[in-house]
């Protein structure tokens, strides 16, 4: 059995329906009512919660896979997790937002910035080496400058439209954000060869972008996938033999992951 934490709203509709053309019954979480627990025909078990519950299930082991964005990792201090994949759903961006004037403003003080997300804005300023004051706010966030409490903000920006009805513009962008799927690493030690687990990895890594090898659709099958034909010959996808799969993500995975945390994913790469 697999479990698996999904953020509610949004993200959950759409990892589900991604993992349905994955190939995984997903008829009972697409038909369910109000229950916060799910068993799948698959062997999967999944529960539904917010972005930071879902952080926190997957640190004290209770699931062994979350889909959450990447903007509650970047602000949760837990790091003992492997970010495997870039669904590349739900993007959006972090950015500083202020009025217009903000840009040639000189301040006699410290600047006062609005987030809900703070450590994200402490990060932010400490690597422009600005001394800021950070404000948390857990609401409407632009209410920071209009009503005078802060300067600017740093906020989750998809389409600008709630900043530009408050007189607000993007002043700086921070970082790109989508749903990432993480592993707690003891899982992912002792279940990475179990079928539900890779089968799920590999489905997903066909679908989307693989952070590992930063293709869109892998072009290639390691071994591991080869040994579930399905995988290979729905929809057409190319099968090629073992001397051709050099720099796969699926080949990679395995060896690549070792002792690669959420947070040191490029450094280890590299």
């Amino acid at each position: 059995m697999i479990k698996i934490a999904i953020t509610k709203g949004r993200i959950e509709k759409q990892v589900c329906k991604l993992l349905a053309e994955a190939g995984f019954d997903m008829d009972p979480i697409f038909n369910k009512n109000r229950e916060l627990l799910i068993e799948t025909k698959d062997g999967i078990s999944m529960i539904f919660g917010k972005p930071n519950d879902v952080v926190t299930f997957l640190e004290h082991g209770i699931v062994d896979i979350g889909f959450v964005g990447k903007d509650t990792l970047d602000d949760v201090d837990f790091e003992d997790y492997y970010e495997l994949l870039d669904l590349e759903i739900g993007k959006c961006y972090f950015a500083v937002a202020a009025y217009p004037e903000y840009r040639n403003k000189v301040f006699n003080r410290r600047k006062k910035i609005a987030s809900k997300y703070t450590n994200v804005a402490k990060k932010y300023f400490a690597s422009k080496q600005e001394d800021v004051e950070i404000i948390k706010l857990e609401g409407s966030v632009e209410l920071g400058p209009v009503t005078g409490i802060s300067d600017a903000i740093v906020d989750l920006v998809e389409t600008g439209s709630t900043l530009k009805a408050n007189g607000l513009e993007v002043i700086e962008k921070v970082s790109d954000i989508s749903t990432r799927m993480i592993v707690n690493k003891v899982a992912f030690k002792f279940k990475k060869d179990e079928s539900t687990y890779f089968g799920m990895v590999s489905g997903l890594i066909l679908l989307p972008q693989c952070i590992i090898c930063t293709k869109r659709v892998c072009e290639c099958f390691c071994p591991l996938v080869r040994s579930s034909p399905d995988s290979i010959t729905e929809g057409g996808r190319k099968s090629v033999e073992k001397s051709d799969n050099e720099g796969c993500c699926l080949e990679r995975y395995s060896s690549v992951i070792s002792g690669r945390s959420g947070r040191n994913r490029k450094t280890a790469l590299e």
